[in-house]
């Protein structure tokens, strides 16, 4: 039986993998509820806010994904896509994220070296 995986540790795969299908990403941060700290939160799903300047500026639209466990990403996950000038906007705090969540720690680009690892 395979080891379940932290959400922490999807979290990251899922981040690195967006990195490297969407080259054009520019930052990728971890949005988190109220009361959750890191991605530890059993039962929220992972959350992924993405700075893409191939993206339209319609606002913030979460995108859910349920789990994928054949590809051993056994959590929900929501996806928010923005403009650069969106997520300017959010740091600002004249945009506003739903559900009262915030952005959290950023996901660093994989190196051409941990891609070649893989």
């Amino acid at each position: 039986m395979r080891k379940r995986c932290t959400r922490d540790a999807v979290a990251k795969r899922l981040a690195e993998a967006h990195y490297t299908v969407e080259p054009v990403i520019a930052e990728i941060f971890q949005l988190l509820a109220p009361g959750e700290q890191d991605a530890q939160r059993e039962d929220e799903p992972i959350k992924l806010l993405e700075v893409n300047p191939d993206t339209p500026p319609v606002g913030i639209v979460p995108i859910e994904f349920g789990p994928d466990f054949r590809a051993d990403i056994p959590y929900p996950s929501i996806i928010v896509e923005v403009a650069p000038d969106e997520y300017r906007r959010l740091k600002q705090r004249k945009l506003k994220l739903p559900n009262r969540w915030r952005i959290g720690r950023k996901f660093q680009r994989p190196s051409p070296r941990e891609l070649a690892a893989r």
